[in-house]
């Protein structure tokens, strides 16, 4: 063992640390961690075999010890003396930061305090007023890197010498420690304490930033005051949530800081100030952190547990009776919380928290707990209610309203939009303002009742802004419409009464009122006050001056217009879209990168002399630059083609048609440019030239017309030059080529080629030359003789001046150079070179995945918008990005290959078929079944089907793209001309031994970091899960990647009582590399009330008759522009007009031409209806949200459709949100349509109620339609037998609700049990809606349409009576007779059948009564039954008492099984025909079918799964 310990320290450590320019700082720090584990490993050996420990690993050990203490975890930057060698620390700037932090002079350290060498500002703080060891480390590199970035950014300023423009130089010895600019100081200082300042400003009060007179200390105090509020934030955890709360308790910390350097005495103990918390460790968390936090945590549990009830069920408490974060937030915004005082007060207001009860399990009582005399919310109080959506959308409401009366307004007065230039038309119109003032009336009575349960705390000018609010509407709509009553000389009906009545009441009070007593500039003055009352913002921190003033909204408003107008002219000419006007415009893009993302001197303007210069010549270094330009462009372009490869986006060939030259081939002298651009042109000319016979012209024109030909020719001929030059090393040889190309050469330069050479052979001598080219990329010895036959190939005509056929057989045997010595530039001159001779079909294509267009397209629209230019990467602002992540909602990190996935993974198959061939063929796999075959190929598989289909993975990697193009950046800047110039590509100069590539590593960490937040982590690290494992795979993949998680420790307790407690941290963790008021929500809720109320007035309309009189009128025949206007809102349930945001986004980023066309095919994949759908999901939660409290994530279905889902589990899920409500819909309709139909016309039916059809089919059967084998028989006949058994099972405790219908049905009566008394009375109040159905329909029967006494109503109640009671007997015969007594019971059950029959049989024989009337008779009391079983679950413990609850409970029942039986009969009709099981399947995955998919394999996946679950 000892031996081991020692191998290990000589292999690990020690060779570590003689590579002191190349240590991995992360690898030493592991070694020795785990050098101390092995020690301990050994102590324990040695005791157990009474063995000592050897001196020599002792002293070893003791090393180790003192190394550990050093070689800490860091984030970014290593701050131990022994890392000063790491290249992110040889930053001059981050030197220059470090050293400042080191100025501890003149501290007053405490007296029992051991100051370390190391000791710095941060490490005083700690020891003045005990912070976290752990916080003080992380802020230390926070404000580093904080003052590094912004020092690198700063300009020198014009009157400084360069070399202390930046740094100022301070030699000590032989050293050489950069002083810190202060200009970085004050940028840094200004950010950090911008919302302090304001906040003291805003309080009337001096901040605490008081700097001393002495210019040597004021680096040192703004550090301290910089310092001080990192430690702070960095120690608050969720006090972060309330800003104001920390610039409190900052302002009087940063106070006693200045006390204590400037060596104050305290009024009270006669001493130099200290802290008021004291430096105790982890004081500041304990002391000042910690009881503001108890208030929090209190008031959430008020939130949550108002009351309990005897059964200990939570009730939800209402949102004015606890307060949260922003209310707790806004003590801090007014002078009164300086009373709190500091150290604070324990008795301040603000630390009372309210009274609320809790049940005392031990003794059985009820308790109440809390401080007493709450202070409750200050400024804002949440109402819950439906008003809201009125009054977040009164603008919207308004436009609408007015609009409708003055629609109504030109129908009735003729129905043409020219009607409104009649004078008494539009004097009509005009009588929209007074509903305008009317609305506006109505606002500010919502204004108050809104902000009602605030008035406690409010200001009294909050109160008198609201009082003068409402006065003001008031008045307006009084004299508006007597002003208006006024302008009729002969008016009629209401408009006299106002003119007579109210204008005599208004000229009377005038009379009396002596206005010339009045002085006019006291009502001028009090006028123009009334506008500031009115208009008067709560005095509030946060959002103040917040009004929109009618000029902002102007410029708003034309913002749009421009942009899209621009947008639609502009698209069209300008923007690259396609693959064709990116291949025209290729040839700029090189110029337009270097513009754009190189910072260069030579990119700035020369001034106006050079702008109106002629047109500069040529010069060398014009040429130089060029090759640099293009160089340049190449790293990038190549860099974004080879991650399209490795995300599979394309394969090998096309990679290849797509990359570009890495710089000008000196050899040929001429521009390169990628393949794909160049397909095809050779085999063109090629034929062109064979089929010339010696004429040019055609060839000629063909070059002209396309600059790529040309390029394709000259490089083809220039690469052939040079490959035979390079084999051909003979001398003599290389004579007889050098005379046959300078013939040739001749030719082109006389531009005689086609006409003086035969060219017919060209093709032969191509087809040769590929040969070559096959072999040459073999480069095997074995084809020497091959090679020689294709040298040889061509006739044996004799031209004068070259040598025979014979002498050159014996001539080049032996002078060929093959193999040739193989360089990477020699492999792509070939590989290049046969492709531009073999590729014959049009590249147009390629690529030809549509993500990959989208990208380039995307990159290269880029380079052309006018945008800054780019700095260099170390002069850039830093920048990092945070996300949240629940791994236990998200299925797996990386997904695992497992039978739940089968079918899912058939689905990535189906869907992205070249992408899985491009991974085949990436990972060298023919077969499926060839990437089982080993471990890393599974994980493999895992990856690709992650970066697809799994959020984290795929999130985690695009954003690493970042950290990617900051590297390469920063090579660009730094990348020596020559480099570029020679060839190298960012392979070869960012490979791992680099120094250049730890530069641009270093920089690009300065600059970038990606947080995830992984709640889960630490439990699944401890566990072993192997999500905690994928994880930690993504974080070794990209060294930018931090997981922040909460760690749970047990720890030996300081209470004596406990052994043990449980302590959380907050952890941030690298590898060392071995988602409730959303206004979308609103609108889609006001979209389906805007159905409700419109079927349920139709239907008022419809019962009461004047829907009759109303159509039937002389002012409303014929009149179309009305009917239009009702049917306007079809377009909205349809969701035209919700889709109208999207067209914007596709249109602004792809033109409105593509937009368009995405929107028609998104409503042939039944768009339109998923849409609908999710609409009914949306407001059914919203809407309970709004009654009952109780917000939570709800699924609104976006997940892969791959299993069938069984009836009774589709009904569970949209019973109440969707399907009750269709059928009510669907009630609506039917009485509209029954009672409608004989004085309206058919096509005014179809625009009104088309969308409501539309909407009530969605809901009832989307989920059917969407559901894979859905209208398969055999499916059928299992999803009845499983809701039969559903259906009929009785619930209880331990039930779940997927197994019985009682479970399911008491817990979706949750809601309700948490609801307040203004929840229950709300839901009952909407349920009687129901009973509207039967006060309407039983005086349309045939036998009561005579009279209309109310003794119809009341007998259509005894009637609902009737049948319950009859329900109620058979319900209670079944319960005694059934079992002893089945006889008797089907005795009973027969005289009701016979009696039921009877009554029919009497009321159609003697009234008269009709098939219609029984059918209208259901639609009357079906509804009824319906609100009283509503009713009766508001009122539950009452039915409870009474002993009712289980009649209620078989109502409930059979309304269930009639509703299942309307919706699953046509699914059953419809099943009986195969064709529409197989029309279901094809429209569901049609493009999985498309693509050759095996549907079957995707279907059965579930079924593997079920059958593998029950093998285990």
């Amino acid at each position: 063992m000892q031996s081991f310990y020692q191998h290990y320290y000589k292999k690990y450590i020690q060779a570590l640390q003689n590579a002191a320019d190349k240590a991995d700082r992360a690898q030493l720090t592991k070694a020795y961690q785990t050098a101390a584990v092995l020690f301990e490993v050994l102590k324990a050996v040695n005791v157990s075999q009474k063995i000592e420990v050897d001196q020599a690993i002792l002293e070893t050990h003791n090393q180790v010890e003192e190394k550990k203490k050093l070689y800490l975890p860091y984030n970014i930057l290593p701050l131990d003396p022994d890392s000063a060698n790491q290249a992110i620390m040889r930053y001059p700037e981050i030197q220059a930061a470090f050293h400042a932090l080191r100025n501890t002079r003149g501290l007053p350290w405490p007296k029992d305090h051991e100051k370390k060498p190391d000791a710095d500002l941060l490490g005083w703080l700690q020891a003045m007023f005990g912070f976290q060891k752990d916080n003080v480390s992380n802020q230390r590199e926070h404000l580093i890197l904080l003052l590094a970035n912004v020092h690198i950014r700063q300009i020198p300023k014009p009157d400084q010498q360069p070399k202390v423009s930046l740094l100022l130089n301070v030699h000590i010895g032989a050293c050489v420690i950069l002083v810190l600019d202060d200009r970085a100081l004050d940028t840094v200082m200004k950010k950090l304490f911008k919302n302090y300042k304001r906040w003291c400003k805003y309080l009337g009060r001096k901040s605490s930033l008081w700097l001393p007179t002495i210019q040597q200390e004021v680096q040192q105090r703004k550090l301290l005051y910089m310092g001080l509020y990192l430690l702070i934030w960095g120690e608050a955890a969720n006090l972060r949530f309330m800003p104001e709360c920390l610039c409190y308790i900052y302002h009087h910390m940063a106070f006693e800081l200045y006390g204590m350097l400037a060596g104050n005495v305290s009024p009270t103990t006669g001493e130099n100030v200290k802290p008021a918390y004291g430096g105790d460790e982890e004081a500041f968390l304990k002391k000042v952190v910690t009881p503001i936090y108890k208030v929090i945590e209190k008031e959430a549990e008020r939130s949550e547990s108002s009351e309990r009830s005897e059964r200990s069920k939570t009730t939800k408490s209402k949102h004015s009776h606890w307060r949260n974060y922003d209310d707790l937030n806004e003590y801090f915004w007014s002078r009164d919380c300086f009373r709190l005082g500091w150290p604070m007060r324990a008795d301040a207001d603000f630390f009372k928290t309210p009274d609320y009860a809790y049940h005392d399990e031990v003794s059985g009582e009820n308790r109440r707990v809390g401080s007493g005399q709450w202070m409750g919310k200050v400024n804002f109080v949440e109402i819950r209610s439906f008003w809201h959506i009125f009054r977040s959308f009164d603008r919207m409401w308004s436009f609408l309203i007015l609009s409708l009366q003055a629609m109504i307004i030109i129908a009735w007065n003729g129905g043409t939009p020219s009607d409104i230039f009649d004078a008494g038309v539009f004097k009509q119109v005009l009588s929209i303002f007074i509903t305008a003032a009317i609305l506006k009336l109505g606002q500010a009575i919502l204004d108050i009742i809104l902000s009602w349960k605030a008035r406690r705390s409010m200001s009294l000018a909050g109160k008198l802004r609201y009082i003068l609010k409402l006065i003001s509407a008031a008045a307006w709509v009084v004299i508006l419409p007597v002003t208006y009553a006024y302008t009729w000389e002969n008016p009629t009906g209401l408009a006299r009464t106002i003119k007579s009545w109210l204008g005599d009441v208004l000229r009377r009070a005038l009379e009396r009122s002596n206005l010339e007593s009045c002085n006019i500039h006291d009502v001028v003055v009090a006028g123009a006050k009334i506008p500031n009352i009115l208009f008067l913002q709560p005095r509030l921190f946060v959002g103040r001056g917040m009004h929109e003033g009618a000029f902002s909204l102007f410029k708003y408003t034309m913002f749009w217009v421009l942009l899209l107008a621009t947008k639609l002219i502009v698209s069209y000419y300008v923007e690259i879209r396609t693959l064709g006007m990116l291949r025209s415009r290729f040839e700029s893009l090189p110029k337009a990168f270097n513009q754009r993302l190189i910072p260069s001197d030579s990119n700035k303007r020369r001034g106006i002399r050079a702008a109106f210069s002629s047109k500069p010549t040529k010069t060398p270094e014009d040429s130089k630059e060029e090759e640099k330009i293009a160089a340049r462009f190449a790293q990038i372009w190549n860099l974004i083609i080879t991650s399209f490869r490795e995300e599979d986006l394309i394969d090998n060939r096309e990679k290849d048609l797509l990359l570009v030259p890495y710089c000008k081939d000196r050899d040929m002298d001429i521009i390169q440019w990628p393949p794909f651009l160049l397909a095809s042109k050779i085999p063109i000319a090629l034929d062109m030239a064979a089929d010339s016979e010696g004429k040019d012209r055609d060839l000629k024109k063909r070059v002209k017309s396309d600059p790529y030909f040309t390029y394709a020719i000259k490089e083809c001929y220039a690469s052939f030059k040079n490959i035979i030059y390079t084999l051909v090393v003979g001398a003599k040889e290389r004579d007889v080529i050098q005379k046959i190309f300078a013939v040739v050469d001749d030719h082109i330069a006389q531009d005689t080629l086609i006409k003086e050479l035969n060219m017919s052979n060209l093709p032969t001598l191509s087809k040769k030359f590929i040969e070559l080219l096959e072999l040459l990329q073999k480069n095997n010895k074995e084809d020497q003789v091959r090679l020689l036959e294709s040298v040889h190939g061509g006739n044996n005509r004799r031209y004068e001046g070259i040598t025979p056929l014979d002498q050159q057989d014996q001539l080049f045997t032996k002078a060929i150079d093959f193999p040739v010595k193989e360089s990477h530039a020699w492999t792509e001159k070939i590989k290049r070179l046969h492709l531009l001779l073999t590729v014959k079909e049009s590249a147009m294509d390629v690529p030809t995945n549509l993500d990959a267009r989208r990208r380039i397209s995307f990159f290269a629209n880029s380079l052309f918008m006018d945008m800054p230019s780019a700095p260099k990467v170390r002069h850039m602002l830093p920048f990092s990005f945070s996300r949240n992540v629940k791994i236990s909602r998200l299925h797996d990190s990386i997904i695992p290959l497992k039978s739940s996935w089968i079918s899912k993974y058939f689905l990535f198959l189906g869907f992205l078929v070249d992408e899985w061939k491009h991974f085949l063929q990436r990972v060298d796999c023919n077969t499926e079944e060839e990437l089982r075959e080993t471990e890393q190929l599974e994980d493999e598989l895992r990856l690709w089907a992650s970066y697809r289909g799994q959020t984290l993975t795929r999130t985690v990697r695009g954003m690493m793209y970042y950290r990617q193009a900051l590297v390469l950046q920063a090579f660009l800047d730094m990348a020596r001309d020559e480099d570029l110039r020679e060839g190298f590509r960012a392979a070869d100069l960012l490979n791992d031994e680099s120094p250049l590539l730890t530069q641009c590593k270093a920089i690009a960490d300065m600059k970038f970091t990606y947080v995830v937040s992984c709640q889960q982590y630490g439990i699944q690290k401890r566990s072993g899960d192997h999500r905690a494992q994928d994880i930690l795979r993504l974080m070794t993949t990209y060294p930018s990647l931090r997981v922040a998680y909460i760690d749970e420790v047990e720890e030996p307790s300081k209470d004596r009582n406990k052994k043990i407690e449980k302590v959380y941290y907050s952890a941030l963790v690298k590898a060392a590399v071995t988602k409730p008021d959303d206004p979308g929500q609103k609108l889609d809720q006001m979209t389906v009330w805007t159905v409700y109320v419109f079927l349920y007035g139709r239907l008022y309309l419809v019962l009461s008759g004047l829907d009759e009189a109303l159509a039937t009128g002389k002012r409303f025949i014929h009149n179309e522009p009305l009917q239009v206007a009702l049917a306007s809102q079809s377009f909205v349930q349809l969701g035209f007009l919700m889709a109208l945001p999207m067209m914007m986004e596709i249109g602004l980023e792809r033109g409105f031409r593509t937009a368009l066309s995405d929107f028609v095919l998104m409503q042939l994949q039944l768009a339109s209806v998923f849409f609908t759908f999710s609409l009914g999901t949306k407001t059914h939660y919203y809407g309970t949200t709004l009654l009952h409290g109780g917000a939570e994530y709800r699924a609104t279905g976006r997940g892969f459709v791959v299993f069938h889902a069984k009836f009774a589990e589709n009904y569970r899920l949209y019973s109440r949100s969707h399907f009750v409500k269709g059928i009510e819909l669907l009630i609506l309709l039917i009485v509209y349509e029954i009672f409608g139909q004989s004085y309206r016309g058919a096509i005014a039916y179809i625009f009104i109620t088309f969308s409501m059809w539309f909407m009530v089919v969605t809901w009832l059967f989307a989920p059917f339609l969407f559901n894979p084998s859905g209208f398969e028989w055999q499916k059928i006949v299992d999803d009845w037998t499983d809701w039969n058994k559903w259906i009929s099972n009785r619930g209880g405790i331990g039930v779940p609700p997927e197994k019985s219908w009682e479970s399911w049905w008491e817990k979706e009566q949750e809601p309700i049990k948490y609801s307040g008394k203004r929840g229950i009375v709300l839901e009952i109040v909407l349920a009687l809606r129901f009973f509207i159905y039967q006060y309407g329909l039983v005086y349309h029967l045939n036998i009561t349409k005579h009279t209309k006494s109310v003794l119809v109503y009341c007998l259509s109640w005894v009637v609902i009576f009737v049948i319950l009671l009859v329900m109620k007997t058979v319900s209670v015969g079944r319960r005694k007779f059934s079992a002893d007594f089945q006889l008797v019971f089907r005795l009973i059950k027969g005289l009701i059948f016979i009696t039921f029959i009877s009554i029919i049989i009497i009321l159609i024989a003697i009234p008269h009564m009709t098939v219609q009337d029984i059918f209208v008779c259901i639609l009357a009391f079906m509804p009824t039954g319906w609100g009283l079983l509503l009713v009766a679950q508001a009122i539950k413990p009452v039915i409870v008492r009474i002993g009712l609850w289980g009649s209620i409970k078989a109502l409930a029942r059979g309304y269930e099984i009639i509703m299942g039986l309307l919706l699953f009969t046509p699914i059953a009709f419809l099943a009986w025909f195969p064709f529409v099981s197989e029309f279901q399947t094809r429209m569901l995955f049609n493009q999985a079918f498309s693509r050759g998919l095996q549907i079957s394999r995707i279907l059965g996946g579930h079924k593997k799964d079920r059958a593998t679950r029950n093998k285990e």
